[in-house]
């Protein structure tokens, strides 16, 4: 039975819906084929079938996304926010993942692109939807699905092996051999000076961590508004879920009247957790470099150490902005 006769008779038994037409199939990074399935009452659903022939891995594929399933179910419970959170429908045996489609992946075009009082109902209704997922894990900490750090839930937040370990070491690998020396002594200046921040105002919620334009969909025609991929859900900072390493890619006013909204919401929540805008810049400071240092690791490849970053600023203007060091100065 090939995989579209499969989810034709699947999803029938799952959904009680008759589907009539797949219209578009894709790959995703070789581990997966996504296709894009039409019921009969209008409604369109994204199927997604792994390619993993390894049983330990494809295993792994489904806990994954179950367990992202169980933290959208804890954050809905009793969510009222104008977001959709789609839910994912898994069946192991029958070997596909199943979501109600809620629009295209946003871009910072596609952001930037919105008429400007649609852009204010978007950064409200994001600012809504992370203010009461955070107020969620704050007020039922006891219910919060088995996520990274849950015991950590309403602490201070303190220095994890996490930020260390992953952010700023690989950032430093990445940069190696490829950046001006004195580029990075100040980048490392700049890492310290934001691991000694004050961190009396950082109290430990469920974070999405993954919260980038990519993973909010929208819908042009009804305007709904979707937030898919709660995979690396955790406990975390309220700051890394408006600052998300490897993910930069928010139109900064955007994100301002984003935190703005938020800050609104939170002084009139049961546990308030305000953002600091000073602390945002420096967060999204030190994410900027870091986004650069993973194009420079993805542009270089196989090519010898012996390039500079000159070169590779030549070679990705469009992608990456100039670095402006302490003194004013630009570096090229």
């Amino acid at each position: 039975m090939s995989l579209k006769e499969k989810i034709k008779k699947t999803t029938q038994l799952t959904l009680d819906h008759q589907v009539y037409t797949i219209d578009r199939t894709e790959q995703y990074s070789g581990r997966v084929e996504i296709l894009f399935v039409h019921n009969d009452k209008g409604n369109r659903f994204v199927v997604v079938h792994p390619k993993i022939s390894d049983k330990k891995e494809l295993k792994k594929f489904f806990e994954r996304r179950r367990k992202a399933d169980q933290v959208r179910v804890y954050i809905q419970k009793e969510y009222k926010g104008p977001v959709f959170l789609p839910p994912i429908f898994i069946d192991e045996k029958q070997g596909y993942v199943l979501t109600p489609d809620g629009g295209k992946a946003l871009s910072e075009e596609a952001v930037a692109g919105l008429p400007p009082k649609e852009q204010i109902r978007l950064q409200r209704a994001l600012a809504t939807f992370l203010n009461e997922t955070h107020q969620r894990s704050l007020s039922d900490p006891k219910h919060l699905p088995d996520v990274p750090d849950k015991e950590k839930i309403g602490q201070q937040i303190k220095m994890t092996g996490r930020e260390n370990e992953v952010y700023f070491d690989c950032l430093f690998k990445a940069w190696k051999g490829l950046a001006d020396p004195k580029l990075v002594d100040e980048l490392k200046h700049k890492i310290e000076v934001f691991r000694k921040r004050d961190r009396s105002d950082e109290i430990a919620v469920l974070v999405h961590n993954d919260f980038d334009p990519c993973n909010v969909l929208y819908d042009k025609k009804t305007k709904k508004i979707s937030v898919i991929d709660y995979e690396f859900a955790c406990v975390g900072s309220v700051y890394e879920d408006f600052c998300h390493f490897g993910g930069l890619v928010w139109p900064k006013e955007f994100m301002y009247g984003m935190v703005r909204y938020y800050n609104a919401l939170t002084k009139k929540s049961a546990h308030p957790t305000p953002v600091s805008l000073k602390k945002l810049n420096q967060m999204w400071e030190i994410a900027a470099l870091y986004n650069q240092a993973c194009w420079i690791k993805e542009w270089a490849g196989e090519r010898s150490p012996s390039k500079t970053f000159g070169d590779f600023m030549k070679e990705r203007e469009k992608l990456a902005k100039p670095i402006t060091t302490r003194t004013g100065r630009t570096r090229a």
